[in-house]
């Protein structure tokens, strides 16, 4: 890609997929329309898109009617696979991966990649 070309959402989502050696990653905006992403074969990108920005929405319900702190991240375990998701600025980062990747090290990255795409799409949002 040549130096001034601005890279596509959909490229660094997938650069960041493979560095992180799992099966899926999503980026969905808050009211669940997809961005960009994989998902594994057999899994619909768009359910878990929609389900994720819900799913933190009710949880901030939630955090209004009881003294909890904010929802920032979720796991969901289904079978093998695990399903991080975190919400980030408006934006849904959900990945899909083993047990094996859950550490504080996959926590911290997975974290500041949801923020790194969450200020990659409000730069871009507002330069179009």
């Amino acid at each position: 890609m040549p130096d001034h070309e601005t890279p596509r959402l959909q490229d660094l989502v997938e650069i960041a997929r493979k560095k992180l050696e799992i099966s899926g990653l999503l980026l969905a905006a808050q009211d669940g329309l997809p961005l960009a992403g994989k998902m594994p074969e057999g899994l619909d990108a768009n359910a878990w898109c929609s389900l994720g920005p819900q799913l933190f929405r009710r949880l901030k319900q939630e955090e209004k009617t009881r003294a909890l702190g904010p929802p920032l991240r979720c796991l969901v375990n289904l079978g093998a696979q695990w399903f991080t998701l975190l919400s980030e600025q408006g934006i849904c980062l959900i990945s899909v991966h083993e047990a094996e990747k859950l550490s504080p090290e996959f926590n911290r990255v997975s974290a500041a990649l949801a923020a790194g795409f969450a200020r990659f799409c409000k730069q871009h949002a507002t330069a179009a």
